[in-house]
């Protein structure tokens, strides 16, 4: 986690942040609507910027399996952390982008400063393959599930 902060500091969000994320201010009709897209805009970056920050926190530890499990120990505590099925988090990210889900799990995610949590595992395990075959991290196809087995 202390890679991912680092992370955060050496992409600049830090001082990116304060420029565009601004603070929240209450604005009359119209500058209100205008004020809605810049903060919904902004929290999409905010969220772009958390998955970044993951990425340079894989490099810093090295192991992909030591990043996602120092993210779910964060977000569920050490003592939860005994009763959670990281592959089971990746088959609820697959439901999240299937059907109707994906309206959901997008409208979910819209007023939030961070991705869901399964979504920044996805992300972490496309990376980490992308780096084992040399290839840039693309989208992963409908259908299809990363897994922890090469970290």
């Amino acid at each position: 986690m202390i890679g991912h902060e680092f992370g955060h500091i050496k992409l600049r969000h830090t001082l990116l942040g304060v420029v565009f994320g601004g603070l929240h201010v209450e604005l009359p009709f119209p500058l209100n609507m205008i004020e809605a897209v810049r903060r919904f805009l902004s929290l999409w970056w905010q969220r772009t910027q958390e998955m970044s920050a993951d990425r340079v926190g894989v490099v810093a530890c090295g192991r992909p399996s030591k990043a996602v499990t120092a993210l779910v120990k964060l977000s569920v505590g050490p003592k939860l952390f005994a009763d959670v099925d990281v592959q089971q988090l990746a088959r609820q990210e697959a439901e999240l982008r299937a059907g109707w889900n994906r309206l959901w799990g997008f409208l979910g995610q819209a007023g939030q400063t961070h991705p869901f949590i399964v979504r920044r595992i996805r992300e972490i395990l496309k990376f980490a393959a992308a780096a084992e075959t040399g290839h840039r991290s693309a989208p992963t196809r409908e259908g299809t599930q990363p897994t922890m087995a090469n970290g």
